[in-house]
Parts: C-alpha cells; sequence; structure tokens
C-alpha cells in the first residue's frame, strides 16, 4: 500500500527559485509564461508545450517540484494541448507536488481531492478574471470587424450579459462609437447599464426588440437565444457566441451561417496576467509558511517571559521572524 507522503513540504515553500517548475501542455500563453519565468532566474521544463524552455519527457518533467497546468485545465477530459486525459495525469502526480492550474473541472477537482492532491486555481482569483476578459472582449471586436461590412462605429451592438467580459466588451464598443445596448436579469446590473449610457434590455423580454442590430456579443457561457429569437435577427447579423471563460466558440449547430468562432486573442498580456496571478499565489503561501513558523517560537517564549520576567517579547519575535524569513524565502 503506498506511503501517504506529507502534502508540499513546509520548508520549501517560498524557495520557488530553488526549485524546478514544470508546465505541461497548453497554449502559446503557457508558452510566454514558461518563457517569462525562466528569464526570471527560474528552473523550467517542459512537456508537450511548443517552443517552451527545456524540453521534456512526460517522466522526467514529472520529477518537478512544481506543476504548472494551462488555462483551461482541461478539455473534453483531456490536458489541453494534449492527448493525455487529465485521469491519467492526475494519477501520475504525487502529494508532495505544488500544482496550479486554470479554471479546474469539478470532476478534475474531486478525482485530485480523492488522491490526496491539492491544486490551486489561479483563475479563480478575481484579478486574474477581470483581466482576463480585457483580451476576450478584443477578440471578439476583432472577429466583428473581420466579418462585417461596416464600421462599429454608429453600428448598433448587443451584448448579452453584463459579468466581467460584458462590462469590459460594452464599454470597448462604446470607446469605438457603436450604439451599444446590454441586456441582464438583475436589477442593479440594469440600474448600472442605464448609469453607464448603454441601453438597457431585460434577458427575459428581448422578444421584438432583436431586429435593429448588426452585431450580437453573447458573453454568457450558454445558449441566450433560441431559435424563434435568432430568427428575429437582421439576414446580415453576425452573432458572436461565448463558450467558457476565455474562448468564443461557434454555436452548434450553425444558423444561417450567422455565426463565427474567434479565439481570444493577445496571448503576451495573458501569460503576463497569469504570471502575476502565480506569484501572489507564491507569495500568499510564503505568508502562511511564515506564520506557522512564527506562532510556536513566539509562543514559547512568552511563557519563558511569564514565568523568568527578563527577556522582551520583542527578542523572541524578532529571532522567531527571522526564522521565518529563512525557511519562507520567496525571493
Amino acid at each position: 500500500m503506498r506511503a501517504h507522503a506529507p502534502a508540499y513540504p513546509l520548508w520549501k515553500r517560498g524557495n520557488e527559485m530553488d526549485q524546478t517548475i514544470a508546465f505541461l501542455g497548453g497554449d502559446a500563453r503557457m508558452r510566454l509564461l514558461a518563457q517569462m519565468m525562466a528569464a526570471e532566474g527560474y528552473d523550467v521544463c517542459s512537456w508537450e508545450l511548443t517552443g517552451a524552455p527545456n524540453k521534456r519527457a512526460l517522466c522526467d518533467a514529472l520529477k518537478a517540484d512544481i506543476i504548472v497546468l494551462p488555462l483551461p485545465a482541461e478539455k473534453n477530459g483531456y490536458l489541453s494541448g494534449t492527448e493525455l486525459t487529465m485521469e491519467s495525469l492526475l494519477r501520475s502526480l504525487r502529494r508532495e507536488h505544488r500544482i496550479f492550474a486554470g479554471n479546474v473541472g469539478n470532476d478534475a477537482s474531486t478525482l485530485a481531492q480523492s488522491l490526496g492532491l491539492t491544486i490551486t486555481d489561479y483563475f479563480a482569483s478575481e484579478e486574474l478574471s477581470v483581466r482576463n476578459a480585457i483580451p476576450t472582449a478584443e477578440g471578439a471586436i476583432e472577429a466583428a470587424m473581420k466579418h462585417t461590412s461596416v464600421t462599429l462605429h454608429g453600428t448598433p451592438c448587443l451584448v448579452l450579459g453584463f459579468g466581467r467580459i460584458g462590462k469590459v466588451l460594452a464599454h470597448d464598443l462604446s470607446a469605438l462609437g457603436a450604439k451599444v445596448s446590454v441586456s441582464a436579469r438583475k436589477r442593479s446590473d440594469l440600474a448600472w447599464i442605464d448609469a453607464f449610457g448603454y441601453a438597457p434590455l431585460h434577458t427575459n423580454r428581448l422578444s421584438g426588440t432583436l431586429g435593429e442590430f448588426r452585431v450580437v456579443f453573447n458573453t454568457v457561457p450558454h445558449q441566450v437565444l433560441d431559435e424563434t429569437l435568432l430568427a428575429e435577427l437582421p439576414p446580415d447579423c453576425l452573432l458572436v457566441e461565448q463558450r467558457g471563460h476565455a474562448v468564443f466558440e461557434q454555436l452548434q449547430p450553425p444558423i444561417d451561417g450567422r455565426l463565427h468562432r474567434t479565439r481570444q486573442r493577445g496571448a503576451f498580456t495573458c501569460g503576463q496576467h497569469i504570471r502575476v496571478a502565480v506569484h501572489r499565489l507564491f507569495d500568499e503561501l510564503v505568508f502562511a509558511a511564515a506564520v506557522i513558523y512564527l506562532i510556536p517560537p513566539l509562543y514559547f517564549g512568552s511563557c519563558f517571559i511569564r514565568h523568568t520576567e527578563v527577556q522582551p517579547v520583542f527578542i523572541f519575535a524578532h529571532n522567531s521572524l527571522q526564522s521565518a524569513v529563512r525557511h519562507a524565502r520567496f525571493r
């Protein structure tokens, strides 16, 4: 029976510069992220990531201390950008691995938990999610510019949804001079839509309002317009559907050939944003490690003070903090 190794050793936390970071699978964002971290002095290796530094076989890459998986971590049960199933990968990892991944699915999370693995989802960071909305919105606008015969300036556009992507997309369209309408369900969202100067529409009451739009962007991660509502759109209307957090994809089945697939743009910027999120997670773990190292000396030191009333507590705090920094150093 496999012995239970302790989770990622406490003494290693904060010493990422002295450990190997393996990037497994992914796209241009992960490649650029690996290159950035290698340039910063990290010991980086990669597997199934074209153009990334220090390519290795999977068995060698899994010897790394830190594992970084793509955003999203999986597609259709496979590690993104590879032909390796997510289940096979998780069963190959060890409990002592530190694993970072983006937008981890429920099935993968459940399996990882059953295997004793700890996965930190860097896409759960609100900061990254908001920043990720920017290139996603730009990708949608790029598709609209490429596949319509009119300028967006002065063109009636509808944005379905007022989440992170919807907010950024409506702002960018308005800046380009488009006539922007935004649909939402919450009264608070509708109030904000009106306050920003867009035309508010209730998502449940779109019937009879769609005839004027030349471009419709759906930022809701599921189909909003059914066949009846789609039939109300003008014949030359372009409909851009979003699926997932980071990718706009074609809705199936296509209707009248008006649906278009567009990938997220700005891979370098996305890589930078993920890098900041991963660094911040490193910092948070370092702080946690420092606290764990700091509490016992402070506790026993305070007990000593109560009995002797000789040594000031600040000496113990200072020495304990120095010890914590030595054991939980980020750089």
